[in-house]
């Protein structure tokens, strides 16, 4: 960034730009991941054209002929398997955070939703154990370091931002999210916020917000789910941010227990 700003300097342009510098995650330390392409097999098989019946791709699973039975049967495989987290199904009704599957949230947890989810999405279970350079957060997927997880190691990311527009030298700990950016950059723009935009504009941010503009306040939240047995629970964490009468939601992080397993946090 100092080089940039430097650059800008340089140019007569630092009194214009507002820079904004962020990614789309955090990470998290790799410690092996549990064997579902074995746990699959079971309820593998080929469809009348020849094609395979279940596709497994990263954590998404489908189920190509929408044999609900099935999906039902590998969600409770999921659910027994140690390294499996977080457990992600349709809603079971528009709206809600509660998945099709007993045991399993909604898509619209965590936003996956979308015209090519799959009939199932897993996350890997993660804990908050330190690798050998110290750093916190680990996950149970191969390889070595990523993504791939609901935890709040991979969820969590840092934004700096900094120019006319932007509060100097100030710390801002409400919620946000890169969907925040386009309201944001709008409003600064003096441009009007289409209500079809999702995100908000980061007013505790900016220097001067919008005249009249309410301050973000936040509560936090969180929704549960479980089988009937007890032997499988997950509950997702949320931050709600209101500005005025809109409030937006943000994924903190997700928890999973099972039957006989304390995990701390």
């Amino acid at each position: 960034m100092l080089n940039i700003q430097e650059g800008l300097r340089a140019a007569g342009l630092f009194d214009v730009y507002n820079i904004w510098v962020t990614s789309d995650h955090g990470f998290a330390t790799y410690t092996g991941a549990p064997n579902v392409r074995a746990l699959l097999e079971p309820f593998a098989g080929t469809l009348s054209d020849g094609s395979p019946r279940v596709v497994h791709g990263e954590t998404a699973i489908y189920v190509r002929d929408k044999d609900r039975r099935v999906v039902r049967e590998i969600v409770r495989a999921l659910q027994t398997t140690t390294g499996i987290g977080a457990i992600f199904t349709q809603p079971d009704r528009r709206g809600s955070l509660v998945g099709s599957v007993e045991g399993t949230l909604s898509f619209d947890v965590a936003r996956a939703g979308h015209a090519r989810a799959g009939d199932i999405l897993y996350s890997p279970d993660w804990t908050d154990a330190r690798n050998a350079h110290g750093i916190a957060g680990t996950n149970a997927s191969n390889g070595v370091a990523g993504h791939s997880s609901s935890s709040p190691f991979e969820i969590h990311n840092t934004l700096v931002a900094a120019g006319p527009d932007i509060k100097q030298e100030a710390t801002v700990s409400i919620p946000s999210g890169n969907v925040d950016f386009v309201p944001t950059f709008l409003q600064m723009l003096g441009l009007p916020v289409p209500a079809s935009a999702q995100g908000r504009p980061l007013v505790e941010a900016l220097r001067l917000p919008a005249a009249g503009q309410p301050a973000a306040t936040v509560r936090k939240t969180q929704q549960s789910a479980r089988t009937s047995d007890g032997t499988y629970s997950q509950t997702a964490f949320f931050s709600i941010v209101r500005v005025g009468s809109r409030e937006y939601r943000y994924l903190d992080y997700t928890t999973v227990t099972r039957a006989n397993t304390k995990r701390t946090q």
